[in-house]
């Protein structure tokens, strides 16, 4: 199974994220955990073993790039959605 994880927060959220990013690769064993997140992110997320592929959408980059990524990324694989706010919501397959 595959997990997309979009993260625009800066570098102090990719921190608090790091939990939730834990606590994903422990609720689906065996899945390939990708995050979508900013250059700082992408060098922090490089140290966790958690991730298997941390992909940068760059500084200041507008909503509209955010999402050419993200629906690049989605096409290109079969991703279990899942929204990055602390709250949980159930996940659906894409």
């Amino acid at each position: 199974m595959r997990l997309l994880l979009l993260h625009k927060g800066g570098i102090g959220d990719v921190v608090f994220g790091l939990p939730l990013i834990r606590d994903l690769k422990a609720g689906y064993p065996g899945g390939h955990l990708t995050v979508l997140t900013h250059d700082q992110g992408k060098e922090l997320l490089a140290l966790c073993p958690e991730v298997d592929r941390a992909i940068s959408f760059g500084p200041g980059a507008p909503l509209r790039l955010l999402a050419r990524l993200l629906l690049r990324a989605l096409r290109a694989r079969a991703f279990l959605a899942r929204h990055h706010d602390l709250g949980a919501l159930p996940a659906e397959p894409l």
